[in-house]
């Protein structure tokens, strides 16, 4: 390949030969591993010590294409109960972190609004609470929920503009 990459590709015959496609290196495609050369933990060392290996059975870094497109799971380095699925391809590239710490993936006894805001999550409307648990939200979400007031009066509102009228 144009990198210095040697591999193995079938002759294309036919109408294959018609569009001129060559195939693609298996390394920098991904396909294939060259330690050293594209795995996670040459590449991105920073993101590949961020890797669950436990929780992936095992699987280690080095044994990953910084390309592979397949979700794994990673420990968040701010706060250790944060274990978050997401792909190598989108860690790296699209320098993604924990969906968790920015509340994009809401976990249940760790950043629901219902764990982290207790007073509003107390507030819930009772009959909405098997649709819409607090449970499901955070503290900054836009959804809008009913509410009871202190003196019994339903309100329905975002459950932001809750959180922060208190």
């Amino acid at each position: 390949c144009p990198f210095g990459h040697e591999y193995t590709a079938p002759i294309l015959k036919g109408a294959n030969m018609v569009d001129q496609r060559v195939p693609a290196c298996q390394y920098c495609t991904g396909r294939e591993i060259q330690h050293g050369v594209n795995d996670l933990a040459s590449r991105a060392p920073e993101i590949a010590a961020e890797l669950a290996v436990r929780e992936n059975g095992g699987t280690r870094p080095e044994n990953i294409a910084v390309s592979d497109r397949r979700d794994f799971y990673w420990q968040c380095p701010v706060d250790s109960r944060h274990v978050y699925p997401a792909s190598p391809s989108n860690r790296v590239h699209a320098k993604s972190g924990c969906p968790i710490c920015i509340n994009r993936l809401i976990v249940p006894h760790i950043n629901d609004v219902a764990t982290t805001h207790p007073e509003t999550a107390a507030d819930w409307d009772p009959a909405a609470l098997e649709i819409d648990p607090p449970t499901k939200f955070s503290a900054g979400s836009k959804k809008w929920i009913p509410f009871l007031c202190p003196n019994g009066h339903h309100i329905t509102m975002a459950i932001v503009d809750r959180v922060t009228a208190g």
